[in-house]
């Protein structure tokens, strides 16, 4: 008998009193067959292996643990009787958590029978119908259709936010709709997750632009030409002034792999300000695993020097982690766009999996509290040093999960704005949630680059860095000091705050440091920035002990496991137990 390993203790699938959820009649009866469209990857990340569900693009993970693999593998080779596997594995109480997951997300099913295809149709519609619930689904309305207003009218209060999606001809056409809308946000009879709106012709009147300022809004430029427009766009320079995020459309074909054309794209959306580039890339027919990779390939050169690149005809991250209701229309497009998403779906999990790391860091903001507490906290308990008022504009630089976004949000109040950039847009999209959720309505999350920020010239009242270690390690410390001086005011203030020293409260003789050189590293960066330093801080606090604390709200975790392995509490200390920090602030003005 095989020996299951976890450090959890699941609740049984198979109860004794059936209710939802659960198995109504003997087990035993039952067999276990997995969805044909689910696949185990090659490989593991972290010791994780991953399943692939092609119908559903998503995806799960198995954890490391003796027997769990095996016990996979098992029920993908054929239909296993419930039976057989507690016969085979010794914890009948693992055996049904793991069923269970597998059958709550659609990767398995307990039938009777072996399933036809009618019947394998039908179990995943149950299992759409069943998610969708828990799932954020986004709201489409065509400004240009005629019940626009009776659309708009229906949207009501959603604690978690709305994922507003608008489209129209000509933006200008739509101002007084807009102001309204904004109003209605501002009211707070509306809570926006996100807002976007579709449109090929952005110019519109400053009145609009301050309306989708207050929304939030993205303007998707759509038809844009590559690898650049040959005049410009008008309206693009006045949305970016006044603070909105452009993204525009682009579908260049096989021309994505000629590094010249990618080039000259990254130079005009640069100059341009642009916030994001959208991808639109249809295979052509016999296209193959080599090509899908090549252009793959060619989409990551542009997005590890641009920031904000997506193609948008692949699924999104949120919706291969299960946040969001996959795309309904994906069954009808051509075998070859089918083909290369599921390539992707195989490219692209263990990526999502290998961004949890093994860090000892928050899932949740209430966990973050306590991590670095609000009354330490130096620039949010000091606005002043910032030079903050109500209305003013800030950026946070690597922002992160939203921390200081969300700690700095009342010092600007509603008339301000706070937009951060962070470059991993799993952690925006869940900073952005985490916002959402909490009410506020003056935070603006974008992908990007600390060394390319998606701002015009002079458009900022202050900028913000903090804990970004792996930015200084890399030399790119001095072109993003450069590039929060670029999009200062004349007389904003720029920070920078760094960890120094954590100290180990209960082994006083070894401190940790980070880097040794990292004092003069920032103040030589803040120098060639041609930024004046008005203060240094050194300030610090303590970490509290994790004993009792439970270890999900403090591990990154987002792919979802079949098991989770971390649902307990610390029993002990966690690196090194209670520790006292100590920060170093950098405050400087950007003269004229």
């Amino acid at each position: 008998m095989t020996q299951l390993e976890t450090t959890v203790d699941p609740v049984s699938l198979v109860a004794d009193s059936p209710g939802e959820g659960e198995v109504a009649s003997d087990p035993g009866a039952l067999h276990v067959i997995v969805d044909p469209a689910v696949e185990r990857l090659p490989g593991e990340v972290g010791g994780y292996h991953l399943l692939a569900h092609g119908h559903f693009e998503t995806g799960l993970a198995i954890p490391p643990g003796e027997g769990l693999v095996e016990l996979f593998d098992e029920l993908i080779a054929e239909p296993v009787a419930i039976e057989t596997l507690y016969r085979s594995y010794a914890e009948r109480h693992l055996v049904d958590a793991i069923i269970g997951a597998l059958v709550e997300t659609g990767f398995a099913y307990l039938v009777s029978a072996p399933p036809g295809a009618a019947e394998i149709r039908t179990l995943r519609h149950d299992v759409e119908t069943r998610l969708a619930v828990q799932q954020r689904a986004p709201i489409t309305i065509d400004l240009d259709a005629p019940d626009t207003a009776e659309a708009l009218a229906s949207l009501v209060y959603n604690p978690t936010g709305l994922d507003l999606r608008l489209r129209c001809a000509r933006l200008q056409d739509h101002g007084s709709t807009l102001i309204a809308l904004a109003a209605r946000r501002q009211a707070g009879e509306i809570r926006l997750y996100d807002l976007s709106l579709r449109t090929p012709d952005p110019h519109t009147s400053g009145e609009t632009r301050a309306a989708l300022g207050v929304l939030g809004a993205s303007v998707i430029v759509e038809d844009v030409a590559w690898p650049h427009p040959p005049v410009p766009i008008p309206g693009i320079e006045e949305l970016i002034r006044a603070g909105v995020a452009v993204h525009a459309v682009v579908a260049p074909g096989r021309a994505i792999l000629d590094e010249g054309a990618r080039a000259a794209a990254l130079r005009w959306a640069t100059q341009t300000s642009l916030t994001g580039l959208r991808l639109r890339i249809e295979p052509e027919a016999g296209s193959g695993e080599t090509m899908f990779t090549e252009i793959l390939d060619a989409v990551d050169a542009l997005e590890e020097r641009f920031g904000d690149v997506l193609v948008e005809t692949l699924p999104g991250d949120d919706a291969i982690l299960g946040v969001e209701r996959p795309d309904p229309t994906r069954f009808a497009l051509p075998g070859p766009m089918l083909a290369f998403r599921r390539h992707y779906l195989r490219r692209r999990l263990p990526m999502l999996k290998a961004l949890e790391g093994d860090n000892l860091w928050s899932q949740i903001p209430e966990a973050e509290d306590k991590l670095v507490r609000l009354e330490d906290d130096l620039l949010p308990a000091n606005p002043a040093l910032l030079g903050l008022e109500p209305g003013s504009r800030l950026v946070d630089v690597c922002g992160g999960l939203g921390r200081v976004a969300r700690r700095l949000a009342p010092r600007v109040g509603t008339d301000g704005q706070i937009v951060s950039i962070e470059m991993v847009r799993l952690l925006s999209a869940r900073a952005r949630d985490f916002a959402t959720q909490r009410g506020f309505a003056n935070l603006n999350f974008r992908v990007g680059l600390a060394q390319r920020l998606p701002l015009a010239d002079n458009s900022m009242d202050a900028a913000v860095n903090e804990w970004t270690g792996g930015i200084w390690e890399l030399g790119l410390g001095p072109p993003m000091l450069a590039e929060m001086a670029r999009v200062v005011r004349p007389g904003g203030r720029v920070a920078v705050t760094h960890r120094l020293i954590r100290l180990p409260l209960q082994r006083l003789g070894g401190p940790w440091v980070q880097y040794e050189q990292i004092y003069d590293w920032i103040r030589d960066a803040f120098a060639r920035s041609g930024l004046e330093i008005l203060n240094e801080r050194i300030w610090g606090q303590m970490t509290p002990t994790l004993v009792g604390e439970r270890a999900t709200q403090w591990r990154k975790q987002y792919v979802r496991s079949v098991i989770d392995p971390f649902d307990f509490e610390y029993e002990s200390e966690v690196h090194s137990g209670p520790n006292a920090d100590i920060f170093m602030t950098v405050i400087a003005r950007k003269p004229g």
